[in-house]
Formats: C-alpha cells, sequence, structure tokens
C-alpha cells in the first residue's frame, strides 16, 4: 500500500521528492507511540527508521526504473525490497547490544522469504494500478487536503485508542 500512494503522490506532484517527504510523516506518525508509556524505544524507534529506509527505496526505484527508460518493474520492486532490508539490518547489527541481534534464521526468512513475496506483491499492485488507471483513461483524483489532515487527524487519535 505504500509503494502505491508513493507512487500516487509521485504522479500527482510530478516529482519524486515527496515520497521522501511522505517517508518521514508516517515514520513521524509512528514515533507519536512515545507518548503512550510502557513502550520498549526499540520498538519505536526501528519501525520509524525502517519506514523513512523504505520510502528512501522507494525513491531509489523510481530513479532506477527512469534511468533504465522503462516502467517500475519487478527487478525495481525486488531493489526496494532488498536496499532497505541491507541497510535496516547492518544499522541492526552496529546498533543493538548482540543479544538483540537478529538470529541467522530470522534474517534468512527476512531476505530470502519475505523479500521476494514483499517485492512480487509490489509489483502485482503497480501493475494492476497501472492497467486500471489505463481503462480510466489515465484519470487519476486529485489529493483532497481536508481529507488529509483528518487522515492524520484520526491517525494520531488511534495511537491513544488502541
Amino acid at each position: 500500500m505504500a509503494c502505491y500512494y508513493m507512487n500516487r503522490l509521485r504522479k500527482e506532484t510530478a516529482k519524486r521528492e515527496p515520497i521522501i517527504y511522505m517517508a518521514v510523516l508516517a515514520a513521524c506518525i509512528k514515533l507519536l507511540d512515545f507518548f503512550i508509556p510502557g513502550h520498549d524505544p526499540i520498538r519505536i524507534i526501528y519501525p520509524a527508521m525502517a519506514i523513512v529506509l523504505e520510502g528512501m527505496a522507494v525513491y531509489g526505484g523510481f530513479i532506477l526504473a527512469e534511468k533504465r527508460d522503462r516502467g517500475f518493474g519487478y527487478l525495481e520492486a525486488l531493489f526496494v525490497s532488498l536496499s532497505w532490508r541491507m541497510v535496516f539490518t547492518a544499522v541492526q547489527f552496529m546498533t543493538l547490544p548482540q543479544s538483540q541481534v537478529p538470529t541467522l534464521q530470522s534474517l534468512m526468512k527476512f531476505f530470502l522469504v519475505d523479500s521476494p513475496i514483499n517485492s512480487g506483491l509490489i509489483y502485482l499492485y503497480i501493475r494492476f494500478i497501472r492497467s486500471r488507471e489505463k481503462v480510466e483513461g489515465e484519470m487519476i483524483t486529485r489529493i483532497n487536503p481536508i481529507a488529509a489532515v483528518v487522515t492524520l487527524a484520526l491517525s494520531i487519535l488511534s495511537k491513544w485508542v488502541i
């Protein structure tokens, strides 16, 4: 879903940079968990960092697609999925205590199972959306600022309710 919305944002603005802004905003929403007592900081900081890394990877995937002068395909989706995971894993190994570093088994699942499946889902979703947009005559609805603010407010409110 995040890749879909980042792609929509890129199309709406005709720029790639808002992808990074969207990722930072989503990470900031995740950081609101600090206002809920009893949360482990690692379970807040690392997911927020992963969100930003994913946004940067999607940004890079679109650059790669444009440099190759083709659409966003499976190779770009695989690049997105693997690149943020590699950087995230490196950061974990450099910053976490030895007792909290991921095991070899969890890393193999993270890279060899989760990544190709995630890449396939991103690819299929983008293909589905692209074909749907062509059927609708390339009509893309504009982002409604009021809906965006209401969604943000509901997201923030849900942090205290859940």
